[in-house]
């Protein structure tokens, strides 16, 4: 028989890793919440246009910047983290922090005449298409 020295933490050790794993998800989904996020986005296209929404609800119209540059269409931003008065947060999944989505624009896009709107949180971009042009020719030979 062997004799083991009495411990009376081991009893409390399930509940007291149970705390720590509680305390360690919460400091990581903290930590998680406020770095750069990819918001979701849908592109649809007709005979005319291409159409890009992208859901950023909670982000300012005046935090979204759109540019070209290029064959490059980006997306940018930022979700700031919004406290409750008197409150602290318990618990949230929505990620904070900065934005960035950038799309290669088909050659037939007319840049200078993409729009954009923002409604209810969805960010909505208009790329029409230009016309085609027709590049071929026939050269007669003198």
């Amino acid at each position: 028989m062997n004799i083991v020295r009495w411990n009376n933490l081991s009893s409390a050790m399930p509940a007291m890793n149970r705390l720590d794993d509680l305390f360690d998800s919460m400091i990581y989904k903290t930590l998680e919440r406020n770095q750069n996020w990819t918001p979701e986005v849908s592109i649809f296209e007709n005979d005319k246009l291409y159409t890009v929404t992208m859901d950023i609800p909670g982000v300012e119209k005046k935090d979204v910047n759109i540019e070209v540059e290029g064959s490059c269409l980006t997306v940018s931003g930022k979700r700031d983290e919004k406290n409750e008065k008197d409150m602290s947060l318990y618990y949230s999944q929505t990620r904070y922090g900065n934005f960035s989505r950038t799309f290669n624009l088909p050659e037939e896009i007319g840049v200078e005449k993409i729009s954009a709107k923002y409604k209810n949180g969805t960010l909505i971009l208009t790329l029409p298409k230009m016309e085609k042009i027709n590049n071929s020719i026939n050269i007669p030979v003198k």
